[in-house]
């Protein structure tokens, strides 16, 4: 059974380089194309793809109009991201609306062949995970901001650290958007993402955490009360004072640079057993290592539940290597945080 794939996308010369990219792959076939918005919305239709790459710009609107347009579908959908200010902003209120996943467009039209790997690779995820993708409409997506209580800036006494790829944007949105208002903890969140796509999906998770996020800046401290975002293209570490530093000499790790495992280990000797590391959805096993790090150090390991994971790698990583304290659905992870924070 081959993976009947649809290709939305604007420049025609891009599409032939997809094209030829996905000849040769024995279990995938192009069975439609799009450059518009129209276009693209009537193919899908008439074609019922297992997966969809979707160009984020379009001639007559944005991948997220084709989107919105297959809430209920079950397909999955991969952005071809530009990396442009709009093609960023695009890009996270897709993934925020529950599209599968990215890939940045680099130098294109050309280098799109240099993504090939990561492209692939993602278009056989998606197809496993065909079925359990929903877009979030927008209410659910886009919640109004809680009222922010002010409360005095002091260097924080715990550590709530995230760690997600695959699926996750809009999971984050849930899980920060049900989180007290006095959260006495400072709050990592380490999303796979590239610079640029991660100050924006700050400020997305800005406008409805009932306190600060942003994205994480050299120096910083970490307060409590107060949410930071790994900056793409670092790996974001900890001093012993508890200031952040970004660190864009060591290499990415796993491919991946922010990682999880390079935060993970150093915030693991500052917080001790005072640190609560969740790992949620996500192709690989990025938390692992660190995880086994924060247990060494008394720290607490939570796991996503397979039930709720758009992708089960990185959560199954961690309960297969028997390093989680609980497996936690993505319902009640809010509270499983919060009980965390206040005990």
């Amino acid at each position: 059974m081959k993976i009947k794939l649809f290709i939305v996308e604007d420049s025609l010369v891009i599409r032939s380089i997809l094209k030829r990219m996905f000849q040769d792959e024995s279990d995938i076939e192009v069975v439609g194309e799009a450059s518009k918005v129209k276009d693209a919305i009537e193919g899908i239709n008439s074609l019922r793809p297992d997966v969809v790459t979707l160009d984020v710009i379009l001639p007559d609107g944005s991948g997220l109009d084709v989107l919105k347009k297959f809430a209920n579908s079950g397909i999955p959908f991969i952005m071809l991201s530009s990396s442009t200010t709009e093609g960023a902003q695009v890009t996270v209120d897709a993934l925020n609306y529950g599209a599968f996943d990215y890939v940045p467009k680099i130098n294109p039209p050309l280098g799109v062949i240099n993504v090939r790997d990561d492209l692939l690779r993602k278009i056989r995820a998606a197809y496993l995970a065909k079925g359990k993708i929903r877009v979030k409409p927008c209410p659910e997506c886009l919640p109004l901001k809680k009222p922010v209580v002010k409360l005095e800036k002091r260097v924080a006494n715990k550590a709530v650290a995230i760690i997600a790829s695959t699926g996750a944007p809009p999971q984050i949105r849930k899980v920060v958007s049900e989180l007290d208002s006095n959260f006495d903890a400072s709050l990592i969140i380490i999303q796979h993402m590239p610079v640029g796509f991660t100050k924006v999906f700050a400020e997305s998770l800005n406008t409805i955490c009932p306190f600060p996020v942003s994205e994480a800046e050299e120096g910083q401290s970490l307060f409590a009360n107060t949410g930071v975002v790994a900056k793409g293209g670092f790996h974001l570490r900890i001093k012993s004072d508890k200031s952040i530093y970004l660190d864009d000499k060591t290499e990415a790790y796993f491919g991946l640079r922010p990682a999880g495992d390079m935060t993970l280990e150093t915030l693991a000797p500052v917080f001790r057993e005072k640190l609560l590391v969740v790992v949620m959805t996500g192709m690989g096993s990025d938390g692992t290592n660190g995880a086994k790090i924060v247990k060494s150090f008394g720290g607490k390991v939570y796991a996503e539940d397979e039930s709720s994971c758009v992708v089960f790698g990185m959560p199954g990583s961690i309960i297969r290597a028997n390093l989680h304290d609980r497996i936690v659905s993505l319902s009640d992870m809010p509270n499983a945080i919060m009980e965390f924070v206040e005990n």
